[in-house]
């Protein structure tokens, strides 16, 4: 696929709303790349995202994040997961907005919640729930900068929410019909 303008397309949201599963899916469908800002920067470093904060400090972490973002924009066309913190800075929403498209996945709290249950390569040990949910609603205005909103339907299987965003995005990208 050559389409006559870059399409890059970034899926941003909280931990564990879905963003790469959606990502790779939206990729495949459109016949372009998928890449995770998140799995770049572990490769990266050679360590998970918790032991890059734990051994190098988040500062460190976010100045990686944003040079692996902004490398995004030598891909013509690409369908990108953002980590959760990534748009949640104003020099990080300003470089997604100039390479391309964002896409709010707006998964339900209560479902963000239950996937992270048991997820210690995610998140600290013994992080309370409410410091979590303080964190999400502080990215929250980020994330809704995004030029489109999307919300996942109780038991909405991943290739029906592509579509939905396929057909949300199909007359602002070229290879999005």
């Amino acid at each position: 696929m050559s389409p006559t303008r870059p399409f890059r397309l970034f899926l941003t949201g909280f931990l564990a709303c879905g963003k790469t599963t959606l990502g790779q899916i939206l990729a495949r469908d459109l016949n372009v790349s998928f890449f995770d800002i998140d799995q770049a920067l572990v490769e990266q470093e050679g360590m998970p995202v918790l032991g890059i904060m734990a051994s190098k400090g988040e500062p460190y972490y976010r100045l990686q994040e944003r040079a692996i973002l902004g490398r995004l924009q030598f891909l013509d066309s690409v369908v990108a997961a953002t980590g959760s913190g990534t748009p949640a800075s104003m020099e990080n929403l300003l470089l997604i907005s100039g390479l391309g498209e964002m896409v709010f996945l707006n998964t339900p709290w209560d479902v963000i919640a239950s996937r992270l249950r048991g997820k210690d390569s995610v998140l600290p040990p013994d992080l309370p729930v409410e410091t979590l949910y303080q964190t999400y609603l502080q990215r929250l205005p980020f994330y809704l900068e995004a030029r489109w909103i999307v919300v996942p339907e109780a038991g909405e299987i991943p290739e029906a929410l592509a579509l939905r965003v396929r057909m949300l995005i199909k007359d602002a990208v070229p290879c999005a019909g």
